[in-house]
């Protein structure tokens, strides 16, 4: 794939974000929606293909937090499937793009730590941004990991749900500390190749 020559230089100037969904985790083999829907249609007794068919991901997750409340039981069952030891992430050629490029501030909806991992591999320093408050400790010159659909290690913060996904998008009842994160995104706008 051949980039623009704006973006390389600006990527080179370090002035682009970059915005890391699922699939990087994928390429390390961790499941993805569809494995999640397994685990979840699976320990309901419902078959997982219907949800699949259906595509109604988010409200199979509310029914099974509902069922199952214990996010930080769910949430050890992803870090146990997630962070596998057979998983070598410094062999990952999109993580180490991603070191080698030095973006400034990843924007992750993934829950796992391999971005975090793949640094620390590096002995880079990073700032892992959660929630808001952790803006507060963000040290100056370090690349910022926003983990914008929440973390592993703190399963309150995971965007699971279709309620988690509408109580994302509402802007009045917004705690600060989502308010911090977004600002980030504010003062950093994003723009498109």
């Amino acid at each position: 794939m051949m980039l623009p020559p704006q973006l390389i230089t600006e990527i080179k100037q370090r002035r682009v974000l970059l915005f890391a969904g699922a699939g990087l985790s994928a390429a390390l083999g961790l499941p993805n929606w569809s494995g999640l829907i397994d685990k979840m249609a699976t320990d309901l007794d419902f078959d997982p293909e219907l949800f699949k068919m259906l595509g109604d991901f988010p409200s199979l997750a509310e029914y099974y937090l509902l069922e199952r409340p214990d996010r930080a039981e769910f949430g050890d069952w992803l870090r146990r499937s997630w962070h596998n030891s057979s998983i070598d992430v410094a062999a990952s050629k999109a993580h180490a793009a991603i070191l080698d490029a030095q973006f400034p501030i990843i924007y992750t909806t993934n829950y796992d730590h391999w971005i975090e991992h793949a640094y620390a591999i590096r002995g880079i320093p990073i700032s892992k941004i959660v929630r808001g408050d952790d803006i507060a400790d963000v040290v100056v010159g370090d690349a910022q990991v926003v983990k914008f659909h929440g973390d592993l290690d703190d399963p309150e913060t995971m965007i699971l749900t279709e309620s988690d996904y509408f109580e994302r998008l509402r802007f009045e009842s917004e705690p600060r500390s989502e308010t911090a994160i977004r600002s980030i995104a504010i003062f950093n706008p994003f723009r498109g190749i």
